[in-house]
């Protein structure tokens, strides 16, 4: 009688202890659901007997820009981005470029002058960084109206603020706020993961497209997986970064590192994260050989803590060079946010080969 008590003591304590752990891990993955991710986790995922080798590894680094503007601070740090780039290349022998999410309706014409400068000299491409909160639809089209990055370039890709918990929007707003986004020329939206956001997609470590026609009121919850050889309706496509839960790396008895693929002071890049990147194996259902690792760098990059930050970044670079250069298991390709896209919608035509092949598949910069 006493060993069984003893069992049932035993027993009851794990099943507490499985609890804690859900409760945790819950609360770090905020609005991302935690029965999406067990499902992906533990799901079989038919692609994986279409793998061949190498495959083709897609790096594209988001680089979040603070609301304020141009600082002499930010003009030193991009003078070691440029270092970066032009030291970095890939299988391809293409340097490395960053994406920068620029808030261009709070930046003056000399600053975006500036920033586009720099990107002119290949080290990256511009994007369009939103608030990730706004009153409404007439907000958005005047936040839009306002935006004056793209003169001759009729495309962009957007990135929401993460951070910042959107519940006070309403769901019925999203739909509106799809079909101005669509008619101002936005292609994709490449702000997910981000576990403080309620339109988090229930599809995690995915590329989907989004529709203002989807049954429930927020789209995004029914974003449609693009898959090879179909053709997607929606309005934007959702290009997701990796979500992981590292199940060897706890940071206590009850909760495991939870990795969101965002790059900042209190979460910077290191070498072990990049086979959690990978396992993550976001692609295009159909062709599992093109591998998307789409990252963000918070704007904290560009406080005090830059200099490490970037050595951080400047070491992870050389790690994937040493690893994936080669050709053998991975073909490291490095690509800005419209060539992400584009290698996406050629996926998604059924194109097979190396993806740097499609850079410009669809969009011109």
């Amino acid at each position: 009688m006493s060993g069984y008590r003893i069992s049932v003591v035993l027993i009851s304590l794990v099943v507490l202890l499985l609890v804690v752990v859900c409760i945790r891990l819950d609360s770090s993955l905020g609005e991302i659901s935690l029965n999406s991710y067990l499902i992906w986790e533990f799901s079989t995922q038919p692609d994986r007997i279409m793998l061949e080798q190498p495959r083709d590894l897609l790096v594209c680094v988001v680089c979040e820009l603070p609301q304020d503007g141009m600082s002499e601070q930010i003009e030193q740090v991009m003078d070691s981005m440029t270092r970066i780039a032009k030291n970095h290349v890939d299988y391809t022998g293409r340097n490395f470029r960053f994406t920068f999410a620029c808030p261009v309706y709070n930046w003056n014409e000399s600053e975006m002058t500036r920033l586009k400068d720099w990107c002119a000299t290949d080290l990256g491409e511009i994007e369009l960084l939103m608030p990730s909160d706004y009153p409404g639809t007439d907000s958005l089209r005047w936040l839009l109206e306002k935006t004056v990055l793209f003169p001759g370039r009729s495309r962009f890709a957007i990135i929401r603020q993460a951070g910042q918990p959107s519940n006070s929007r309403t769901r019925r707003d999203t739909k509106a706020e799809l079909i101005l986004l669509r008619d101002f020329g936005c292609y994709a939206d490449l702000s997910f993961p981000d576990p403080a956001s309620s339109l988090q997609p229930l599809r995690i470590n995915s590329i989907t497209s989004v529709s203002h026609q989807a049954d429930s009121d927020n789209p995004y919850d029914d974003a449609i997986p693009i898959k090879s050889g179909t053709v997607s309706f929606g309005d934007l496509f959702v290009i997701d970064g990796p979500t992981i839960i590292d199940w060897a790396n706890w940071n206590d008895l009850f909760s495991p590192t939870v990795d969101f693929g965002r790059l900042s002071y209190n979460s910077p890049p290191d070498t072990a994260r990049i086979d959690r990147w990978i396992r993550a194996n976001v692609h295009v259902d159909g062709q599992p050989n093109w591998v998307f690792v789409k990252l963000i760098l918070s704007d904290d990059f560009l406080t005090d803590s830059s200099l490490n930050l970037l050595n951080s970044y400047d070491q992870v670079l050389d790690c994937l060079e040493r690893r994936f250069v080669d050709g053998d298991e991975f073909r490291l390709h490095y690509v800005t946010a419209h060539e992400m896209y584009n290698i996406a919608r050629a996926a998604e035509a059924g194109k097979i080969g190396s993806a740097a092949n499609y850079v410009d598949y669809k969009l011109t910069p």
